[in-house]
């Protein structure tokens, strides 16, 4: 067992073979996340969910999603419409095809991950893994992964079952509709022959140990000089929110509801909603 966490669990079907697997992430983001500051404090910067023509910062539950049919018209869609929408059984794994490797094209793959055999499904796990490797195939399927419908393909990878999402074939764009080649410029043989022999020359194993980002590498090392050189900025500590004004508001709110009413039944239904509105304000 290692030290990552599973993302989510899914059930790989093929036939009435049914493998319970656990999902995790086959990569890792390495890339250096900068934050934006103010420049006069120093205080990373905040964005809000902000309506401009309400001119209101808004709540996730007064969020609706839309979709957009023309400059500022658009379809407004209710969370039971969304949910209504088919999508293929939830945390299902559903094998369609088995194909060639050699006969996929990369540009379809897109995030990958690796899958691990849950409880009770290490003997099919392998089944699959190795009929997979003795056929030369991987496996084309259809998923739902946080409530979006996805391709993806599984192989294997030094002995485990690796998943890749995949794109639906309308995602991607012939690119003959995107390059538009000129005619003429056709080397000469000469040249083509030269061509061939440089990238024979240039060809070896794929190692991919070897190729590193040359910005990433560079970048640590200004930070650490920065740092070394004691070029850090501190934002001032945020102020505590005034919990003290708050109560005595409510102190004053409790006086003044209470001197309204005579009798004890009216000042015990004032101090309930006083307490009411009490923890409303705390959350």
């Amino acid at each position: 067992m290692g030290p990552f966490r599973s993302l989510w669990r899914a059930t790989v079907s093929f036939g009435l073979v049914s493998i319970p697997v656990k999902v995790y992430a086959a990569t890792e983001d390495k890339e250096i996340h900068l934050r934006q500051l103010h420049q006069r404090c120093h205080s990373p910067i905040e964005y809000r969910k902000w309506c401009p023509v309400c001119q209101v910062e808004v709540s996730s539950d007064e969020i609706v999603t839309g979709y957009p049919v023309a400059p500022g018209r658009y379809v407004a869609l209710t969370e039971e419409e969304l949910q209504g929408l088919p999508l293929p059984e939830a945390h299902t794994i559903q094998i369609l095809d088995f194909v060639r490797l050699a006969d996929t094209d990369p540009i379809y793959f897109d995030r990958p991950y690796y899958l691990e055999p849950a409880d009770g499904g290490l003997r099919a796990y392998r089944l699959l893994a190795e009929a997979m490797v003795e056929t030369g195939r991987l496996a084309v399927a259809r998923m739902a992964m946080r409530r979006r419908e996805s391709l993806s393909a599984l192989r294997v990878v030094d002995g485990v079952l690796a998943l890749q999402t995949m794109r639906f074939h309308d995602e991607v764009r012939p690119p003959r509709e995107v390059v538009e080649l000129p005619q003429g410029a056709e080397p000469t043989e000469r040249e083509q022959q030269m061509a061939v022999e440089l990238v024979k020359a240039l060809s070896s194993p794929f190692e991919p140990q070897r190729y590193v980002s040359e910005r990433r590498r560079a970048f640590a090392e200004l930070l650490e000089r920065k740092a070394a050189g004691q070029a850090i900025v501190e934002a001032p500590p945020r102020e505590p929110p005034a919990v003290v004004d708050l109560v005595e508001a409510l102190k004053a709110s409790l006086k003044h509801v209470n001197g309204k009413h005579a009798d004890g039944t009216e000042r015990e239904g004032a101090a309930d909603g006083a307490r009411r509105r009490r923890t409303r304000a705390r959350t």
